[in-house]
């Protein structure tokens, strides 16, 4: 009755680890809330799990990687996340995909430290941070954290890795328990170094940019518009892309409006700088806006839609 009871609170705590951190890297990406944090490191003194030597492949949208065998999937599994613990100890491997990350560069530090302090906040006030850095492990670059947490009144040390591939942002997170027997960490590691674009994803991004027929018939219509609304003023890609999927547009899958805009960039091609200009001139047109307000409407989510660094661009061609 005693080991039903334990078992039924292993299994609460590990859910509610998964709900948390789930939720912490979808706020992370779509709040950017926070300040910037100091880094510091500390490493396990457990010895490894090692357990490498059995693995088997999965993928997470469009990327592949090699996960070892002794992971049980039993929290939730599906085309866009993972999430696997071990039975006999408090270990999570949590790997997972959200979309609308393409204007996010973890090489910038300011992105990468808000990411990483939004996910903590999310994660409520018993989060700490203890390390945050740019790292390229294997074929991957991206933002890594080192984080304390607790859940249930229990401690955890969670270490996060976070690429961004096109509009995808993909998300590692291993958490253990400082108790547990075995350090979890170097397999984690060897994980992210398998991590890759599936051969399936790879095929269809070197599929020559001109074949507009090897595109969905939803796609292609998609770019037809796109090149008309093109003609009628000027978007930033984010802009456009919002344009073909949203309602109040032209109403086309995220993912059909996404290719039709990537492969317009590709062959008209788009100077999506140029494109700043344009609407920084049409927004002055109108009305006379400060350099600040000018910056405001050019990148925010209400506005344009366009990069720091793009309306920066247009702000200093009109010599603001």
């Amino acid at each position: 009755m005693a080991d039903s009871g334990k078992m039924k609170t292993t299994r609460h705590i590990r859910k509610t680890l998964y709900a948390v951190l789930a939720l912490a890297v979808f706020m992370a990406l779509n709040l950017l809330a926070g300040s910037t944090v100091m880094a510091s490191s500390g490493k396990s003194t457990l010895p490894d799990k090692a357990g490498f030597t059995e693995s088997t492949t999965v993928t997470v949208k469009d990327f592949s990687m090699s996960v070892p065998t002794y992971w049980e999937s039993d929290i939730n599994t599906g085309d866009e996340f993972r999430a696997y613990c071990m039975d006999d100890t408090f270990a999570m491997l949590l790997i997972e995909t959200f979309d609308g990350a393409s204007e996010l560069s973890f090489k910038d530090e300011m992105q990468r430290n808000l990411f990483v302090q939004s996910m903590l906040s999310a994660i409520g006030n018993d989060g700490s941070l203890t390390e945050s850095s740019y790292k390229t492990i294997g074929s991957l670059e991206g933002a890594y954290a080192v984080f304390d947490i607790t859940v249930e009144g229990m401690p955890f040390t969670g270490t996060m890795f976070a690429t961004i591939d096109g509009d995808n942002a993909y998300c590692y997170m291993l958490c253990e328990n400082p108790d547990n027997k075995y350090d979890y960490l170097p397999d984690f590691l060897k994980t992210l170094g398998t991590s890759k674009k599936s051969d399936a994803a790879a095929g269809a991004a070197n599929a020559p940019a001109d074949d507009k027929a090897a595109f969905s018939d939803e796609t292609q219509k998609a770019i037809s518009d796109g090149e008309k609304y093109l003609g009628i003023k000027a978007y930033s890609k984010a802009g456009l892309i919002e344009q073909l999927s949203s309602e109040y547009g032209s109403g086309y899958s995220k993912e059909a409006a996404t290719e039709a805009v990537e492969y317009l960039e590709k062959t008209l091609p788009i100077d999506w700088n140029e494109q700043a200009v344009s609407a920084a001139n049409t927004y002055m047109e109108v009305m006379e806006l400060s350099k600040d307000m000018l910056m405001e409407v050019l990148t925010s989510d209400y506005g344009s839609k366009f990069t720091k660094e793009q309306a920066e661009y247009a702000i200093n061609k009109l010599g603001l």
